[in-house]
């Protein structure tokens, strides 16, 4: 549903992604696939924790370096905030409005390879 609702992005479909279908596809990218990025690609370099928020739901992950990155508590300074469809679609490589990127490190998430 999620690889879906991004290629109905890609395609310039008018389609309304609810809010939280879109929450849960950015917890599949982050807590499914980083976990087993590295079949895909190298692992991201994060300089420390990264904290994304969807403003439109109020969910929140926090990403910690490793081999590979993982989830774990809140704890980054570092953050991305965007309505949840817009944070799907930045992890997938997608364009759309520009999240609220603070920190080096939630650059450097956003510019690593993290789906396949």
């Amino acid at each position: 549903m999620h690889e879906t609702a991004v290629h109905l992005a890609d395609s310039g479909s008018a389609h309304v992604l609810d809010p939280a279908v879109a929450a849960d596809g950015v917890d599949e990218v982050l807590g499914a696939l980083l976990p087993r990025v590295t079949r895909w690609h190298a692992v991201p370099e994060l300089p420390g924790p990264v904290t994304l928020r969807a403003t439109d739901t109020g969910d929140v992950w926090t990403v910690h370096p490793g081999e590979p990155p993982v989830l774990g508590p809140a704890a980054g300074s570092a953050s991305v905030e965007a309505p949840a469809r817009d944070l799907l679609l930045r992890l997938w490589k997608r364009t759309g409005p520009d999240p609220r990127v603070d920190g080096a490190a939630a650059t450097a998430l956003l510019e690593a390879p993290l789906t396949p």
